[in-house]
């Protein structure tokens, strides 16, 4: 036959198109083994081409071209390159794409059909050889057309939407018995299982549920076996699937409002009852499980006491204790005090110095001393100037005149022995006798004059008085100078009795005086000391008096009391004892042979870890695990990108942000195709909006993140003869990237995250070439779209989990937290304080149920104080050995745990930036102290040792410690000018609790009643001489209370939760965007104050 362009032309449209009909000819030819026919087809298409016509006649040797001719008409429609088998004249099926060769034959003659996939040719009736296939190409697989292509070799081709995978059929969709999660996905692959998340599972572990397909494997979520009851600890045994609960000890809460200090007895959460005693007398007083405390008012009217020993006739009114009207009086009949009426201490006699009147009229001068009336020095002078009377005072009457027998003058010098006779002189019988005794007269007698006296100045004599020295005679009397009776001691009381019976110097104690009162020192430890070394000490010092001998000397330490002895000669004394971890409690007494006494109260804090605050170097105070966390699985996921409070949402802001291009790196493909060499490239890569899902497993986290809708331009370009270029582009229904990601700390303390187990899956990858090219070169897809595939993947592998790796540590170092807490100044007049948390990682641990991320933490300030302790106390085990394991609850998605040695380095920071330094005025006290008769107060106070809370005690209960406050007072009481020098310490039973704030809640410290709380009067001074009793009363039982008070709230009582802040992960994230605490409760674990709650 003669093949010509002239009727051929639409093909002949250049040579190109033919040259790229011949690499897909070419190879098509190689794959088939139909080389003859279309190598014939080929070059015969190639030789039209060329011009003009070529006749290929001599290459038909056997038949004329009729013979060849098909048949049956074309099954496609398709005239060139005919891509469906005809079908042979006289056969009821289309064969599997072999190759028929029609050989003529005259039937019923032996002939050979040239395929040798037959036997036993014989000549049809149609005048064609036809022989029987070979059974043995019959593989049996309903899921392959068999075939063959020569005697000995079959072809079995797949059929569509089916998968053959180690020797089995599967259809599309479907999964093996032994793994739902992976199915025959037949646009992805044909010869292995692919992961189908989205089919349904078990992973026949009865201790899980919810199992769902992720990445391939059944993985369900572990049940949780919680029966609500805080004191068992369930497990879920695998072989049966039941939970199982065993009873554990330590604290709980048994909902029942009426109990507290609730334990954990043998399964049981068991309280003690709860005091519902409001001190309202005016209230019944009952509690109720689900309400708590009830308090109901009583009758109106009826009688009560309002604590106010002052008033009389008080009485209940609409709940509450109202004053009578009625008011005590204060009257001791007692001139030499002043009478005042206290609320909490009644009727107060104050000691004044007022004059006074002793009861006897014979002194003048009377003045009160230290309560009583003491006598004035001087005596009435009763001379009623005649003789004949005896002149004396009575302690009574006063001067009594009595008539005498003495000898008289009766103004007659002449007569001697004159008389008194019923008070009047009589002329005596015998002449006048001039001596008159007196030894400061020369004693004479002048006729008409009578006696006559010459006044003997400057000759000594006795005035009869012995309070009297030197006597002289003078003017004709004998008197003398006024005797000193100061004993050189300021603690006696001197005076002198001109009494002749037992008079003279008198030296009386001075019971007023608080210096003359016996006096205890302690001179180890010292006042506000820190101690460490050997719990046991020895506490030393003196107790001394400067007046009368000390008969009793008490020493009490941490409650337990003992007598003790000093040494007589200096009053020196020591005592052994053993130190308990945080504060220690020294309280003396003593009294001297007059009952003066003398009260010490001095404390001191000891440990054996104590933490030196310096913020130039944080890592000094750090406390390992000093804060931890515990992040659950809502944390890392909470499947919810609607806001930033997740990890797993940052994650997904943070690969919609990556450019993803920078990962794939071009050619992504290249090779040879006949003489062409071709290079993929992938550009402007875009997709849909990310997704991905953090799951908690032991040592890390599993990510898996689908990128959708996957769309790149492809630019292939291409080199050698005539082969052209083209560009197309690729789309992929989603990227699949899974990775377990290991996280630990690294010996510098950072976050160390390595991906494991990385797998990336392209599914529904296609990729088109665009425009004419696109309908000519689809084919050469086929030859590099796996490696295309491949390479993707890889790139994502090996990049993208770097890129995670650093995303995720990025994350966990973004937790830290390095926050600034601003404590505002307690008290007008006080100062503010800075404090700095600083932490650093020490531990990360994770399981299913979640990640617990330990730090070492720290709270700094600049030093701001005079006092010099050792640091922050530490707890050290309550100086116990053995260990003291802690673990989460996990009652709630975020928990959060602060040991004792680090939450005691927040009030520890407020002592020593200066922040209990402070003046006090009364108005800041909020109460009206004129009642306990205080007015013109004020007050320095000065905590010499930081405030501390511990659970090292004799019951384990929390406690609030606070060691000698220093407290400078200022003040009249009752009108009198004090001033006085006060230690105090206290302790009380302290709770740490959720409090209620206009931001939320925060974490605050409840102070309940004082289990210890006194104080010593250091020095006092001013015009309250023998008061000390009332004053102590008063600061005691009123004022002290109201200062500890004044602690339980603000800013030394609550300070915020830290949050989680996460603005500064990557670029774009809101400014708020944090993970906070909806707090739910508060929980002590040993040597732990855990937080408990909702990520808010």
């Amino acid at each position: 036959m003669n093949i010509s362009c002239d009727g051929f032309i639409p093909i002949c449209f250049g040579l190109t198109p033919f040259l790229i009909m011949s690499l897909a000819l070419h190879d098509f030819w190689r794959r088939s083994n139909m080389k003859k026919a279309y190598f014939v087809v080929f070059a015969g298409l190639m030789v039209a081409c060329g011009g003009g016509g070529v006749s290929i006649s001599n290459l038909d040797t056997e038949k004329p071209d009729s013979a060849i001719q098909d048949k049956a008409p074309d099954l496609d429609g398709d005239t060139f390159l005919d891509t469906v088998p005809d079908a042979w004249q006289g056969d009821t099926t289309v064969d599997s794409g072999r190759e028929v060769i029609l050989v003529p034959c005259e039937p019923g003659e032996v002939c050979d059909d040239k395929d040798p996939c037959t036997i036993n040719d014989e000549c049809k009736e149609n005048g064609y050889c036809r022989g029987t296939f070979v059974p043995a190409c019959e593989d049996n697989l309903y899921c392959t057309d068999d075939s063959c292509t020569s005697a000995d070799h079959c072809t079995h081709s797949l059929k569509p939407g089916f998968c053959l995978i180690n020797g089995r059929c599967f259809k599309e969709g479907e999964s093996p018995e032994d793994n739902p999660c992976v199915t025959c996905q037949t646009a992805l692959a044909t010869d292995t299982f692919l992961p189908d998340d989205t089919k349904p599972c078990d992973d026949k572990n009865l201790c899980t549920k919810d199992d769902k397909c992720r990445g391939g494997v059944c993985i369900g979520t572990p049940v949780i076996c919680d029966d609500g009851n805080p004191c068992t600890k369930g497990a879920c045994d695998p072989a049966t699937g039941q939970c199982t609960f065993k009873p554990v000890e330590g604290t709980c809460s048994d909902g029942d409002l009426c109990t507290q200090n609730d334990k954990c007895v043998q399964g049981r959460c068991v309280g003690t009852p709860v005091s519902c005693d409001d001190g309202n007398p005016c209230t019944t007083n009952s509690c109720d499980s689900t309400v708590g405390c009830i308090h109901t008012p009583k009758a109106d009217y009826e009688q009560c006491e309002d604590q106010n020993l002052c008033t009389i006739g008080d009485f209940c009114l609409q709940g509450k204790c109202v004053p009578g009207e009625g008011r005590l009086t204060c009257d001791d009949g007692n001139p030499c005090t002043t009478d005042n009426c206290v609320p909490s201490k009644g009727c107060v006699f104050i000691p004044n110095n007022d004059p006074c009147d002793d009861g006897n009229v014979c002194t003048i001068g009377d003045y009160c001393k230290a309560g009583k009336c003491v006598s004035g020095t001087t005596l009435l002078q009763c001379d009623d100037q005649n003789p004949c009377t005896d002149d004396l005072c009575h302690p009574l009457q006063g001067c009594v005149f009595i008539p005498n027998h003495a000898l008289c003058d009766d103004q007659d010098p002449c007569f001697l022995n004159d008389y008194c006779e019923n008070g009047e002189c009589k002329r005596g019988p015998t002449p006048l006798n001039c001596d008159d005794s007196n030894p400061c007269t020369a004693d004479s007698c002048i006729e008409g004059i009578g006696c006559a006296y010459q006044n003997l100045d400057g000759i000594p004599c006795d005035d009869g008085n012995f309070c009297t020295e030197n006597d002289r005679c003078m003017d004709a009397k004998c008197s003398g100078t006024p005797i000193s009776c100061d004993d050189g001691n300021d603690c006696t009381i001197d005076y002198c009795d001109p009494n002749p019976q037992g008079g003279g110097c008198m030296h009386d104690p001075d019971m007023v005086k608080p210096e003359c009162r016996p006096q205890i020192n302690i001179t180890y430890p010292p006042r506000g000391a820190t101690l460490d070394g050997s719990q046991a000490i020895t506490v030393s010092g003196t107790v001394t008096s400067r007046a009368g001998f000390i008969t009793q000397v008490t020493f009490t330490f941490n409650g337990q009391t003992t007598p003790i002895l000093p040494n007589p000669l200096d009053g020196s004394f020591s005592v052994q004892v053993t130190s308990s971890q945080g504060i220690n409690l020294i309280v003396m007494d003593a009294q001297d042979q007059y009952g003066r006494k003398d009260h010490l109260v001095q404390s001191y804090y000891y440990s054996t870890k104590w933490y030196p605050i310096d913020p130039a170097n944080p890592s000094s105070s750090y406390v390992k695990d000093g804060l931890m966390v515990f992040l659950g699985s809502e944390v890392w996921d909470d499947n919810d990108t609607s806001d930033v409070d997740d990890l797993a949402t940052i994650m997904t802001l943070y690969i919609k942000n990556l450019d993803l291009g920078s990962l794939i790196h071009n050619p992504v493909t290249s090779g040879t195709y006949g003489w062409c060499d071709y290079k993929v490239n992938v550009y402007n890569i875009r997709y849909g909006d990310p997704s991905v899902d953090l799951t908690p497993v032991d040592g890390g986290l599993y990510v898996r993140a689908v990128i959708p809708n996957f769309y790149a331009d492809v630019s292939i370009p291409t080199s050698g003869f005539a082969c052209p270029d083209f560009s197309g582009h690729v789309t992929a229904s989603s990227i699949v990237i899974t990775t377990t990601l290991l996280i630990s700390v690294d010996a510098n303390g950072d976050p160390q995250v390595t991906a494991t187990n990385t797998d990336v899956q392209i599914n529904g990858l296609n990729v088109t070439i665009d425009g004419l090219w696109g309908i000519l070169l689809n084919w050469i897809i086929d030859f590099f779209e796996n490696d295309f595939a491949n390479q993707i993947e890889n790139a994502f592998r090996s990049q993208l989990a770097g890129q995670l790796e650093g995303a995720v540590e990025n994350a966990l170092k973004s937790l830290k937290l390095d926050q600034t807490i601003q404590i505002p100044p307690l008290m007008t007049g006080g100062s503010p304080v800075t404090l700095q948390l600083k932490t650093k990682f020490s531990t990360i641990s994770f399981t299913t149920a979640g990640g617990v991320i330990g730090f070492y933490a720290t709270m700094v300030t600049p030093k701001n104080t005079s006092h010099n302790p050792l640091g922050s106390i530490g707890r050290a085990k309550c100086l116990q050995s053995g260990d003291e394991p802690f673990a989460f609850p996990m009652h709630g998605s975020l928990e959060l745990a602060l040991h004792d040695d680090f939450f005691n380095q927040i009030p520890f920071g407020l002592y020593y930036g200066g922040g209990l330094a402070f003046p006090v005025t009364a108005q800041q006290l909020g109460q009206d102290l004129s009642q306990y008769g205080i007015t013109d107060l004020t007050l320095y106070i000065d905590f010499l040792l930081p405030p501390i809370v511990t659970s090292c005690t004799p019951q384990g209960k929390m406690w609030l410690e606070i060691g000698d406050i220093s407290i400078l007072a200022d003040m009249k009481l009752f009108g009198m000018p004090v001033q006085a020098l006060i230690y105090a310490s206290a302790v009380m039973e302290a709770q740490i609790v959720a409090v209620q704030t206009e931001h939320g809640a925060q974490l605050g410290i409840s102070v309940s009643s004082p289990v210890f709380l006194d104080l010593e009067i250091a020095s006092l001074t001013g015009g309250l001489a023998g008061g000390e009793e009332a004053l102590y009363s008063i600061l005691k039982d009123q004022f002290m209370p109201m200062i500890l008070q004044s602690f339980t709230g603000g800013a030394f009582g609550s300070f915020p939760i830290p949050s989680i802040p996460l603005s500064g992960m990557m670029p774009g994230l809101p400014p708020d965007a944090s993970i906070s605490m909806d707090l739910q409760e508060v929980l002590r674990i040993f040597g732990y104050t855990v937080l408990s709650g909702r990520v808010k």
